[in-house]
């Protein structure tokens, strides 16, 4: 399995080599975590967890679906942003 994105906070850089860009899991991954999905329940969801570092438990279900689901991004990226 191929290292997940960088977590909340962290300026490493893309595990991809040299000169390729991020994928398209990543860039997706990287909009999932800054609330601009396109999707407001997921988006509000997002920016107040950034800017509170707290959610509801009914938007952390909305939001874990919609990462799982929808972007079919691997659950373990979105533990480790959410941990």
């Amino acid at each position: 399995m191929r290292a997940g994105p960088p977590t909340r906070g962290s300026s490493r850089s893309s595990p991809c080599a040299p000169g390729s860009g991020p994928t398209k899991a990543e860039i997706q991954f990287r909009a999932f975590c800054e609330g601009r999905t396109g999707v407001p329940i997921v988006d509000a969801g997002m920016r107040q967890l950034a800017q509170t570092g707290w959610t509801h438990n009914r938007v952390r279900r909305i939001v874990a679906m919609f990462l799982t689901k929808d972007l079919l991004i691997d659950w373990r990226w979105g533990e480790r942003y959410f941990m």
